[in-house]
């Protein structure tokens, strides 16, 4: 089975946290985890973050976390540099 892999940085600057601000009071980001999980075809659901909030909204959602670089969490990162990152 395939891994679903969001990436999720944390340094956004139109909507600074927009991971994790709420949405019908659940973060935004716990929408996609729940997706994913709820698909039933991954084999993982993992999380890529620069940010231990966004991390840990990920893991209380039932994802996996992993600590992206900041290398690839830049403004200008693209988002493949956040997936070969993982």
């Amino acid at each position: 089975k395939p891994h679903a892999l969001i990436l999720a940085r944390g340094g956004s600057k139109g909507i600074p946290k927009k991971n994790v601000k709420p949405l019908n009071g659940v973060p935004l980001l716990v929408y996609n985890v729940k997706a994913a999980l709820a698909s039933q075809i991954f084999a993982r659901v993992v999380v890529s973050s620069d940010d231990d909030e966004i991390l840990a909204v990920a893991v209380a959602a039932g994802a996996e976390g992993f600590a992206r670089s900041a290398a690839s969490a830049t403004d200008t990162a693209s988002s493949e540099a956040g997936i070969a990152d993982y």
